[in-house]
């Protein structure tokens, strides 16, 4: 009696095990398991193999779980004939349904399906021993498995091996075959294309509590000290409260405009977009239309964040690193710029195409220092290279704000 429910339970074990490593080897991430692979462990490269394989990998869980039931059947057939002295068919198959649906069935498949890619790698090494071991069983279901489907008129290759191919195995691809034929940032930017179409908006959006705006009664010349100490370009204008945004303003708008006047008489209206809106959507229409700021709201209408065009398009190449953190440099129109006094002088020859002499200073406030012979004060102007540098804002120290134009 003992002995007979301790093999039950052993086959009930193997049932689990067959059926839940069918289920955790094709729902696995094979992006990760191939990371794992590159760094040297052994089942992640046992289960790369297995994979590779799918038509065999599959015929052995069939039959793995095929022949856990029918030994199974068998034992409880036998039990309920020791037991009542003759066979009980009914009992034994609600037995087996039972005990087979809840334990061999429901419950591994949905943890391998939560932990595929824990299952994968735990289950590879016994797999594969079973693997060799039903080969001569496996061949001849593949065969035939191969005769069915060609007798019906699909194409093979669309059945098991489909089964095996989702976006992480996109992914997977892109990272292995694409890297010997591109750079790693190129490699990166098809990667993060993949998840670009399934953003929203209120993925890469700037939440409320740490939007940086102006209010409505603030006067132009704010607006200086809010770009130099902030080096953000679009400026927010609420009214009264940051909930209530009522317009918007770029760098250009108040570059040569009265500084004693309100921001309210020059702003922008803003562009409000629900914020489950998808981005990839999104980045085209702001394209077309010239968006370079959007405001997100929710469904009652309340604005929940911001996101630039640089944000959502960060999305997709990732990071853009033209120039230091700290400091920025603004394309106002063709030709026109607006930056930062700290700017390194590196960044600005290669956005403008330029070559300064800069063995005794290395950023642009450095360059005025070298030829006023003094700190710059708003006002002043260099020439050189066919561009014009202004002052537009200074302070005691330095430069704080300075324009660029290309001379006509």
């Amino acid at each position: 009696m003992i002995i007979n429910v301790i093999i039950l339970a052993i086959l009930f074990l193997f049932w689990a095990f067959f059926a839940g490593s069918e289920t955790a080897f094709v729902s696995t991430n094979r992006f990760k398991l191939y990371n794992l692979k590159k760094r040297g462990r052994k089942s992640a490269q046992i289960a790369s193999y297995l994979i590779e394989k799918p038509e065999r990998l599959l015929s052995t869980t069939l039959v793995g779980t095929n022949l856990a039931l029918v030994l199974t059947s068998n034992l409880v057939a036998r039990y309920y004939l020791e037991l009542f002295g003759q066979p009980r068919p009914f009992l034994s198959l609600l037995t087996i349904t039972i005990f087979s649906l809840i334990f061999c069935e429901v419950i591994p498949k949905n943890i391998a399906l939560v932990r595929n890619l824990h299952w994968t790698l735990f289950s590879s090494l016994p797999l594969f021993a079973f693997f060799i071991l039903f080969f001569p069983v496996g061949k001849v279901f593949s065969f035939l498995t191969k005769v069915v489907i060609r007798l019906l008129g699909i194409p093979h290759a669309g059945i098991i091996q489909s089964l095996f191919k989702r976006k992480e195995d996109v992914k997977f691809f892109l990272s292995t075959h694409l890297a010997s034929h591109y750079s790693e940032d190129e490699s990166r930017y098809f990667q993060d294309s993949l998840d670009f179409g399934e953003k929203r908006l209120s993925d890469v959006m700037i939440p409320l509590v740490d939007v940086l705006a102006i209010p409505d009664t603030a006067k132009v010349r704010d607006c200086y000290e809010f770009v130099t100490t902030h080096h953000k370009y679009s400026i927010p204008v609420f009214r009264e409260r940051i909930d209530n945004i009522i317009g918007l303003l770029n760098a250009r708008d108040f570059l040569d405009v009265d500084k004693k006047l309100q921001v309210s008489s020059i702003m922008h209206d803003p562009v409000f977009i629900p914020e489950n809106k998808n981005i990839s959507e999104l980045y085209r229409e702001a394209y077309e239309k010239g968006w370079s700021t959007v405001f997100a709201v929710d469904e009652y209408g309340g604005i929940t964040g911001l996101a630039t065009i640089y944000d959502i398009g960060e999305e997709i190449i990732g990071r853009i690193d033209t120039i230091k953190e700290k400091r920025f440099i603004v394309q106002m129109v063709d030709d026109e710029y607006l930056c930062d006094g700290d700017i390194e002088i590196d960044d600005l020859e290669r956005l403008l195409s330029l070559e300064i002499e800069h063995e005794e200073f290395s950023t642009l406030n450095g360059l005025f220092l070298q030829e006023l012979g003094r700190i710059p004060e708003k006002g002043d102007t260099l020439t050189m290279e066919g561009y014009r540098f202004i002052v537009v804002k200074g302070s005691s120290k330095k430069a704080d704000l300075i324009r660029i134009k290309k001379e006509e």
